[in-house]
């Protein structure tokens, strides 16, 4: 799923339209070079990011990751988007059609799944990235601008959940829960005794039951 970036991030992200060759999608060179840059963001952090690295990971000539993204700044905004296109397809999968019946506790239920989605072993390279950009975030424009434009658009799709959940203030409501998401999945992540996914699950059950209420 892709991004809607506005047209000035667009602009500053000249890299982020697709290439008449090789097409940007699935299976493309570019594709793969996106894919084994967030891989190693992920896994080596942001000193590990870089073209040579990315090369090395692919196993093709020095220099091609250069044919794709000129800066490492292209790089990482090239993987800054990536994983916001993951993020939004885990969105997707969970938010885009609410159910009718029991619609209240169905959405809580949409809502926490998305949080535990990222905390999967298969997802640990998106949200290992994903915290390794907005650590980059704090240094670069660009990929701030990213990141707030992606929990900008996360966001909204929250909006409509609460809403449909009959939210005294859904924006607001929103708002928390990306907030409450982040924390709790780099927690997940990072401290050797963070809650178990049942636990977890009791929690964001909880709290999207505590903000509706707010």
């Amino acid at each position: 799923m892709k991004m809607n970036l506005p047209s000035e991030l667009v602009k500053r992200t000249r890299f982020a339209k697709p290439k008449r060759s090789p097409q940007n999608g699935e299976g493309s060179r570019r594709g793969q070079v996106i894919d084994a840059a967030l891989r190693l963001l992920a896994r080596e952090g942001a000193h590990g990011l870089t073209h040579r690295r990315v090369d090395q990971a692919l196993k093709i000539p020095e220099g091609s990751t250069s044919v794709y993204f000129r800066t490492r700044a292209d790089l990482f905004s090239a993987v800054a988007i990536r994983v916001a296109e993951l993020d939004f397809e885990d969105v997707h999968e969970h938010l885009e059609t609410p159910a009718s019946a029991g619609k209240e506790v169905n959405s809580g239920v949409r809502l926490a799944g998305v949080v535990l989605g990222w905390v999967l072993p298969e997802k640990r390279d998106q949200s290992l990235a994903r915290l390794e950009l907005w650590l980059e975030a704090t240094r670069d424009e660009v990929i701030r601008d990213i990141i707030l434009e992606a929990r900008k658009q996360f966001i909204s799709r929250l909006d409509v959940m609460f809403q449909y959940m009959g939210a005294q203030n859904p924006t607001k409501a929103a708002e928390a829960f990306a907030d409450l998401s982040v924390g709790l999945v780099y927690a997940h992540l990072v401290l050797p005794k963070s809650q178990g996914h049942i636990e977890l699950e009791e929690l964001l059950g909880e709290a999207v039951f505590a903000l509706k209420a707010r």
